[in-house]
């Protein structure tokens, strides 16, 4: 079994690693709340057996606004790519069995 250790990851807004806002509250300026993070469970794949995990349900956005999910740029195991488009892991069931860790994803709302 290849397992993937991605660590409950940090949201950004706009650009930046830090919360976006669109404003302070005072004058009634909308304020853009960063996305939110749920523990993202260790991902595991069979060997041999093809499968996708998305990961698009462990993060949300209070404001509804749609979101990019990016992934550093730590080395999968042999078999698994990370497909940003559809914000899912994607493992082809060739690769070998392998376990790693330190990979980060990160949420952008794209609001600044």
């Amino acid at each position: 079994m290849a397992a993937l250790v991605v660590p409950a990851c940090g949201g950004a807004g706009g650009g930046g690693s830090t919360a976006g806002g669109g404003g302070d509250g005072s004058g009634g300026a909308d304020v853009n709340h960063t996305p939110k993070w749920s523990t993202v469970p260790t991902i595991t794949f069979t060997e041999g057996v093809a499968a996708t995990v998305s990961i698009a349900g462990y993060v949300n956005d209070a404001d509804g606004d749609a979101l990019s999910i990016s992934k550093n740029a730590q080395s999968l195991p042999p078999g698994v790519t990370y497909d940003q488009v559809n914000k899912q892991f994607v493992y082809d069931g060739s690769g070998a069995v392998a376990s790693t860790d330190g990979h980060v994803l990160t949420a952008k709302d794209g609001q600044g």
